[in-house]
């Protein structure tokens, strides 16, 4: 009974992504963000690099975008918003390798 709800949810919330953006937007999106996905998890499953140091350092950028963004909800700040994902983009792709 539950996982009907949750996929009754589920299905709720992501049927206003096809009503708002095109197919090709979506199997394009999807297609990209799964090589970059795939294609860095080999590099961190194929590298000779040590890549357990990155972790803790990731996972302090990690917190530091979660502050800022909370702080940038006060803020209403574009330039910090801006940052936040550049930022973002950069912490989870090191994430996806670790």
């Amino acid at each position: 009974l539950v996982f009907w709800a949750f996929a009754g949810v589920m299905g709720l919330s992501l049927s206003s992504i096809f009503l708002v953006y095109t197919g090709q937007s979506i199997t394009t999106t999807f297609f990209v963000t799964a090589a970059a996905f795939g294609s860095l998890s080999l590099y961190g499953y194929t590298t000779k690099r040590d890549l357990t140091g990155m972790g803790s350092f990731l996972f302090m950028g990690l917190i530091g975008i979660i502050i800022a963004m909370v702080v940038n909800i006060f803020l209403q700040s574009s330039a910090l918003q801006f940052a936040i994902s550049v930022l973002g983009v950069l912490i989870f792709a090191g994430l996806t390798a670790y």
